[in-house]
């Protein structure tokens, strides 16, 4: 009778620790799904605010990348028109590393139109401009620079905005950063910086900032180690 009073008491022991430590698990399960279900909450805010809102550019650090990079103009590479009364070519290479600081009527610009030119074709589409460089491969992007005109003479425009953003695999393009325009009436560099982002591919956008089918830049330096 004694032995089986002892293996009572164990018994009972036994059964009330399995319960405290039921109960912690359960309350430490709680606490876990709390810190989850907050760090996605969390993570979700920090992603669509990244996204939607471009950040301020900071300053570049780096070296140019994107020289003789490919890249792709949704609408059409340039401008030109032969038979007109004013015929035209604005066409110029926007990876080469030739930058120019006047105002030219040659191939030494490149236009997002918004009016057909001899192809048909309008590649500046609901007021935006848009180049995609391909950089090859995978790098740290750290900053970007476009050289472009902000005038408004003519057909020309100035630009209003020039937004960039990154992206691994062409199709997915986010961290959006708002670049800094030079000064009205000037030729000059809209740039920003950013901290180091992996990306192969570099989009960069242009909205017009004034009348005119013509929006007028040169070149694009991306920057990155």
């Amino acid at each position: 009778m004694k032995n089986i009073s002892v293996l009572l008491a164990i018994s009972f022991v036994f059964s009330c620790v399995s319960l405290v430590s039921c109960g912690n698990v359960s309350e430490s399960s709680s606490i876990a799904e709390s810190v989850v279900e907050s760090s996605t909450n969390e993570s979700s805010e920090v992603s669509e605010n990244t996204w939607n809102e471009p950040i301020e550019p900071i300053e570049i650090t780096g070296e140019v990348i994107s020289k003789g990079c490919k890249y792709e103009v949704p609408g059409g590479k340039g401008y030109v028109v032969k038979s007109d009364k004013w015929p035209a070519n604005y066409t110029a290479d926007l990876t080469d590393g030739v930058a120019v600081d006047q105002l030219v009527y040659t191939n030494a610009w490149f236009s997002f139109n918004s009016e057909p030119d001899a192809d048909g074709e309008a590649n500046r589409i609901d007021g935006v401009g848009t180049v995609i460089i391909d950089l090859g491969t995978e790098k740290n992007v750290t900053g970007v620079r476009t050289n472009v005109y902000m005038g408004n003479v003519s057909s020309i425009a100035p630009v209003g905005s020039v937004v960039v953003w990154v992206s691994s695999d062409g199709k997915t393009f986010k961290n959006p950063v708002s670049l800094t325009l030079p000064e009205k009436d000037t030729i000059g560099w809209a740039e920003g910086g950013f901290n180091a982002m992996n990306a192969r591919y570099v989009k960069v956008e242009y909205t017009v900032g004034g009348e005119g089918y013509h929006l007028f830049t040169n070149e694009i330096e991306v920057y990155g180690n």
